[in-house]
């Protein structure tokens, strides 16, 4: 997703469910507190 000129990957949260957003991709800190490693799909769900 491309927001502000920027480009944000968002993510569902394996603790909690929700939905979140980063700008980066490796080992990222969610806003609940989780930590887990975000990277590149591999392929497009349908």
């Amino acid at each position: 997703m491309a927001t502000r000129g920027r480009v944000e990957f968002a993510v569902r949260c394996p603790e909690c469910g929700h939905l979140h957003r980063h700008v980066n991709l490796g080992i990222v800190d969610a806003p609940c507190g989780t930590s887990y490693n975000l990277g590149p799909r591999r392929g497009r769900v349908q």
